[in-house]
């Protein structure tokens, strides 16, 4: 049984003096865990808690503790602020560890176990002595379960290793590392927010049904400036109320959205998984949206690239050629010296600018667009999670952003509205919701790969139709993708190469396509046997 959350969304049309309070506040709330995440990215006494993500550790709470006289949001927004910097550093940092992770293992460095574990690393960015760190984590993790036994296994693994070292080789692996973390600090860009919504929790809201006035709920709510909480009228759909009603609800968060006031109550579904039989591979698709591996296809892209490329583009197109002409005349601005032509080029400019603010017919089109996307996939994955939840069958789905595939800069500016993970994202929250188990998978070479032989070649691929070069296998190309994705979710020497390398996209792929030439190699020999 797992728990699976959505949320419902609440709207309000507030007065303009409701407006500015949330506004006030949500800045307020933004600068407060901007401010908390310049302080804790420049002390390394709190990077062990960022990279653990304990939001709740006595190190934490008393920075909290220290910064609550400095602002007048109080302890609840204070404390939620605080927890949602700590959550945005983690995310940081272990994009960071992971980074370095990556090119240690691309690069064979000797300084591979002091980036796969937390604590050395942590030791590393402190200098500390990392042999007496693990010998005490090793003590920590005496225990009988599974998980216990693999962190002592690991910690044991690592203590050999460092242990062969001597103290001035130690040294200087830390001060490598120390030097490549910081490096990686400085120069990416820190995770600063704009204006987040406001996460509320019992201190802050009261939430209940409106009496006498056309509204479902009243939230009264506790803003900056205000000593009294204020009561917003909230309204909604029948789909939500019955869902409200049906669920348990979570802490809302509340944002200020156009001249709106949204409130989103998160709501959890307890699922059953289902128990299946067999594996169905899906590959997400151009021309055909989802194709399965038992030969269904749902939902087609075709009409929506004519519309793009018929309607879109040209409006996309005449927006680019506006903006240059603008960049040419601000640049001759800067250049020239006389007064006359300086105020003919801002009159041009000005032209310019009104064109490009005045485009609503070319706005218009991009929600338009944006709409028939999102509609177009509720109806390829409605009908694909209905036949899958009849079948019962483990669902196996490629883990990829398509939007690495460079297919020419007019195709990936096309994709780009559903391309980035939107299909398959929603097909995952889908299945989720329906209790359906998948699995992901490598995507490397399931569309240039032959089931039959294993052979890889981008030859193999001519379009919509798959012909492998060495046996002659023939098939739709994207059906035979989703067999390569099914085979995949079964496959134990892939999923073994994807977990080793998993930051290392280079030597995860050798690795596969050594796999897949071992495997093409025996089949060409079994062919001489039976020859």
């Amino acid at each position: 049984m797992a728990d699976q959350t959505k949320s419902v969304h609440l709207y309000s049309k507030p007065t303009h003096y409701k407006k500015e309070l949330v506004w006030n506040t949500q800045k307020a709330y933004s600068d407060l865990i901007n401010h908390f995440i310049q302080i804790m990215t420049f002390d390394s006494s709190y990077y062990l808690d960022l990279f653990n993500n304990q939001k709740q550790s006595p190190l934490v709470r008393s920075l909290e503790k220290r910064e609550r006289k400095h602002h007048s949001l109080g302890s609840a927004f204070g404390q939620n602020a605080i927890d949602h910097a700590v959550k945005e550093l983690h995310n940081h940092f272990n994009r960071i560890k992971n980074k370095l992770f990556g090119f240690c293992t691309h690069q064979q460095r000797g300084i591979l176990p002091y980036v796969s574990s937390i604590a050395l690393l942590n030791a590393s960015l402190l200098d500390l002595d990392e042999l007496l760190i693990l010998q005490g984590l090793l003590q920590k993790e005496k225990g009988t379960t599974e998980k216990s036994k693999e962190k002592e296994e690991f910690y044991h693994q690592l203590i050999q290793e460092i242990s062969a070292l001597s103290v001035e080789q130690r040294e200087e692996k830390r001060s490598e590392v120390r030097t490549m973390f910081y490096e990686k600090l400085e120069h990416w860009k820190l995770p600063l927010v704009k204006l987040v919504p406001l996460q509320l929790d019992s201190r802050l809201y009261t939430i209940e049904k409106a009496r006498h006035i056309k509204a479902d709920f009243v939230i009264s709510v506790k803003l900056l400036g205000c000593k009294k909480r204020v009561e917003i009228p909230l309204s909604t759909s029948s789909s939500s109320l019955r869902r409200l009603a049906q669920y348990p609800n979570g802490s809302p968060i509340l944002c200020l959205k156009g001249n709106q006031v949204r409130v989103s109550v998160p709501f959890e579904k307890k699922v059953n998984l289902q128990k299946t039989k067999g594996v169905l591979g899906v590959d997400a698709g151009i021309t055909d949206l989802l194709f399965t591996s038992n030969g269904k296809t749902y939902g087609s892209f075709s009409g929506m690239r004519a519309f793009y490329e018929e309607v879109l583009e040209p409006k996309l197109k005449q927006r680019s050629k506006i903006r240059a002409k603008m960049k040419q005349y601000q640049k001759r601005l800067k250049k020239t010296s006389c007064s006359s032509q300086k105020e003919w080029l801002r009159g041009k400019i000005s032209r310019w600018a009104a064109m490009l603010n005045g485009e609503k017919n070319l706005q218009t089109c991009q929600r338009k667009y944006a709409h028939r996307v999102e509609a177009e996939l509720g109806r390829a994955i409605k009908p694909f999670v209905q036949d899958v939840n009849k079948i019962k069958m483990l669902v196996a789905m490629e883990s990829l952003d398509l939007s690495e595939f460079d297919r020419g800069k007019q195709n990936n500016k096309r994709d780009s509205s559903w391309v980035r993970g939107q299909l398959l994202k929603k097909t995952k929250e889908q299945l989720k919701w329906a209790g359906i188990p998948f699995v992901e998978v490598d995507p490397a070479y399931t569309s240039q790969a032959c089931p039959i032989c294993d052979y890889i070649d981008r030859a193999n691929r001519q379009g919509k139709l798959f012909v492998c070069t060495v046996c002659k296998h023939q098939a739709d190309a994207d059906h035979n993708a989703s067999i390569n994705i099914a085979n995949r979710a079964l496959d134990e020497k892939i999923t073994q190469v994807s977990i080793q390398f998993a930051y290392s996209t280079k030597k995860r792929h050798e690795a596969i396509k050594e796999i897949y030439s071992e495997r093409h190699r025996s089949y060409l020999e079994s062919c001489l046997l039976t020859a």
